[in-house]
């Protein structure tokens, strides 16, 4: 195993971004639910997945996590998936649980049963083909205490795109602010905001239907810095949801640079 260098970044400074919500509130922070006995200290990473080629990843961005306790519950969506097998296979992890849908079922409604099972306060929306540093979920729980926020996650971020070995920033200098939209696979969510909201039951944009709604709920969402998390593109943009070519990508980008090894690069808290 490479051992990754990380760096320390400033402390959480609070700014009000140009796309923010609005800094009046509909409904009180949720932070003051921290002394109800419903609410467990911890996160329950959920990641949904219909590709079982992707089971060695899943399992390295979980347990390469520094923040504990947590656990991570597995949405398989796939109806060749062997269920038996899957279970045997994370018996050699902690606190892992599997569970099948019929692949019928959208992705929000797998993303809501996930939900449904998971045990601790704060839930984290993992994608299957993404890269989560060890810092990653440390990060984004100290900046729900820092800023009260609801939910927490990320307007810039790092992308890589594997046929060039290009790592760029998406969406540069939408950093440390309050915000009305993040990144999908990068929710870190208080579990009480499902008291008013679900995901939708659709397998495309229910992540942006799901902030469209808090939005109208009042629930406050903050975006952290680019550290701790890499959006992986594919060199084969059909097997993405959003199937967008590489050269219309970078147009959202700034361009880092051509690196092999992606990792210490975006790792630091």
């Amino acid at each position: 195993m490479v051992e990754i260098k990380v760096k320390r970044t400033k402390s959480v400074n609070l700014v009000y971004g140009n796309n923010m919500q609005s800094q009046v509130r509909t409904r009180a922070s949720l932070r003051q639910w921290k002394n109800d006995k419903q609410f467990i200290e911890g996160v329950s990473v959920i990641t949904c997945t219909n590709r079982p080629e992707y089971r060695e990843r899943i399992i390295r961005n979980y347990m390469r996590q520094y923040y504990g306790p947590v656990e991570l519950l597995i949405i398989l969506n796939n109806n060749a998936a062997n269920l038996g097998e899957w279970q045997v296979w994370v018996q050699s992890y902690p606190n892992v649980r599997v569970y099948q849908l019929d692949e019928s079922v959208t992705l929000g409604e797998c993303l809501n049963y996930g939900v449904k099972h998971a045990r601790y306060g704060y839930v984290a929306k993992f994608d299957d083909d993404d890269y989560y540093a060890g810092p990653y979920l440390q990060q984004a729980v100290d900046a729900i205490k820092a800023t009260g926020a609801d939910i927490v996650g990320k307007c810039s971020m790092f992308v890589y795109f594997e046929g060039s070995n290009t790592l760029a920033i998406a969406h540069q200098n939408h950093e440390e602010r309050f915000t009305s939209m993040l990144a999908g696979a990068t929710m870190v969510i208080n579990k009480r905001v499902f008291n008013w909201v679900r995901f939708k039951h659709i397998s495309q944009g229910e992540d942006t239907d799901f902030q469209l709604n808090c939005n109208q709920q009042g629930i406050r969402m903050y975006s952290t810095n680019k550290y701790n998390f890499a959006c992986i593109r594919r060199a084969r943009t059909d097997t993405h949801t959003w199937r967008v070519e590489e050269k219309e990508y970078l147009r959202f980008c700034q361009v880092v640079g051509q690196v092999d090894d992606f990792r210490e690069a975006v790792t630091a808290y």
